[in-house]
């Protein structure tokens, strides 16, 4: 069933008045200007099918209002929208990030302005462009936005401001000026909101890039081949300052998220358990290292410490079954705690060998040329400790690359950087070590953190920053 259009409703609501007519089609006018103005630095960056339908229907809808077609029923929408979400789907494989997101909401509002009738519906694909114009910035921070912004806002404002109108429009001139005016009326506010509001910790450009690129830094979950070209940042992590001897740079590894979950491609965190055990204790084989860390904000409940954490001053802090400390709240101030840790060489498990097959698991039909590798390699190594040294050794003998620009990989990721690209950097070893050694029976799983430090001669303290982010993998071999 069709639905009316904007004529047959102003009719209805005002009559045959045709400056009232006019002024419903005005608005929708403003409304798709706002649109145009607040997509516009997304266009470049989204897939190319997602501006061609924004612009086809914008198209149809102002026809639609001038010649007074009838707008479609929910018979049409509905499948349209199912089917626009699929596409950004498939089109990005998720519906997060910066590049899906910002798809997905051009895409709604393009097929919300199909079923656009009446001054709330008008009014809720301008607040939308609010959520447009903002998230360009984290993007990209570009210059010519310190001018395109305050215009884009100005005209989404003045859009907003019209479409709250009940009697005829105002000359664009006219209400610019209007708007302009609401807007420099609200700077005071916005200032005292800019300096007592609590921000988001750290710089925007600090969060996942779109477009395959990414800034190095810490995360909850690894998708090795989804970072075409990794950016290192020069942002402090943390300091530290040992109190007694400082371990060797090659000893220096932080102990970050501990990713234990894998899809086939992806590797996340899983729910943390406290250890039912007190952490490693000293002994004669043990060199034990005590430091101060002051840890930036980052807004995740992770705590950084030298691996193996043995004691910590942090409050409502725990150590988790993975060796991992965390906070019960995220960390949005800097915080700074005594730790101790031991170079143990190894870390300590809960439990026995044999109820580790959480971390055993290879999803179904993943990876099938690494399973093949690594049963063929298995098989001709006398045990666990030679199969992974052999694995480790195909890394440093075979041609394969580190770089910071490695090819995007599909869904198959870890076969296809260990027999096609056989480029990448620290997750892309690291995964596909641990998806080997979880191929070959043994539990594996990946730990990311820090490696290394930067010493301050002046301040007498070490600095760890984002560009030092690492991972690694860790493999339970029940001989050693």
């Amino acid at each position: 069933m069709n639905e009316p259009s904007d004529s047959t409703l102003a009719i209805r609501r005002y009559g045959n008045d045709p400056q009232m007519i006019s002024t419903a089609s005005g608005q929708l006018a403003w409304v798709i200007l706002a649109v145009v103005v607040a997509g516009m630095p997304h266009l470049l960056a989204v897939q190319p099918w997602v501006p061609v339908l924004l612009a086809t229907i914008s198209i149809w809808r102002f026809m639609a209002t001038i010649r007074g077609w009838k707008l479609p029923g929910a018979w049409v929408r509905i499948p349209l929208t199912v089917l626009g979400f699929l596409a950004v789907l498939v089109s990005y494989r998720r519906i997060s990030g910066v590049d899906a997101g910002s798809a997905l909401l051009l895409v709604m509002i393009a097929l919300k302005l199909i079923e656009t009738r009446r001054e709330r519906d008008r009014r809720i694909i301008i607040f939308i462009c609010y959520f447009l114009l903002f998230a360009g910035f984290l993007r990209d921070q570009p210059i010519w936005a310190m001018v395109y912004l305050p215009v884009s806002i100005l005209v989404t404002t003045t859009a907003l401001m019209q479409n709250c109108r009940f009697g005829p429009l105002i000359g664009p001139g006219r209400s610019l000026m209007m708007t302009g005016r609401l807007i420099l009326q609200a700077i005071p506010l916005m200032l005292i909101l800019f300096f007592l509001f609590p921000r988001i910790p750290g710089p925007f450009w600090a969060l996942p890039q779109p477009g395959g690129s990414g800034i190095s830094g810490l995360s909850e979950q690894m998708s090795p081949g989804d970072i075409t070209q990794l950016g290192l940042s020069d942002e402090v992590a943390f300091r530290v300052r040992f109190d007694g001897p400082v371990p060797a740079a090659r000893e220096l590894y932080w102990r970050g998220p501990v990713l234990s979950n894998f899809d086939g491609r992806s590797w996340s965190m899983r729910a943390p358990v406290p250890r039912k055990q007190p952490p490693v204790s000293a002994s004669g084989a043990h060199a034990a290292y005590r430091y101060d860390l002051t840890l930036e904000p980052n807004g995740r409940r992770w705590l950084l410490a030298l691996e193996t954490p043995a004691a910590w001053s942090a409050p409502r802090a725990f150590l988790s079954a993975d060796y991992q400390l965390l906070r019960s709240s995220p960390v949005t101030q800097r915080i700074s705690y005594r730790g101790q840790s031991y170079m143990t060489g190894r870390t300590p498990a809960d439990r026995p060998p044999t109820a580790f097959s959480d971390v055993r698991v290879l999803p179904a039909n993943s990876n099938p040329r690494a399973r093949a590798l690594a049963a063929e390699m298995r098989a001709q190594a006398a045990n666990d400790s030679d199969y992974l040294l052999a694995v480790l050794g195909m890394f440093r003998q075979q041609p394969y690359f580190y770089t910071l620009t490695p090819p995007r990989l599909g869904q198959q990721a870890v076969d296809e950087f260990l027999f096609d690209t056989r480029a990448g950097f620290c997750e892309h070893y690291a995964s596909a070590f641990a998806v080997l050694a979880r191929a070959a029976g043994l539990p594996a799983r990946v730990v990311t953190g820090y490696q290394g430090a930067e010493f301050n001669p002046l301040g007498e303290y070490w600095i760890v920053r984002q560009s030092n982010a690492h991972a690694w993998t860790e493999v339970w071999l029940n001989d050693t």
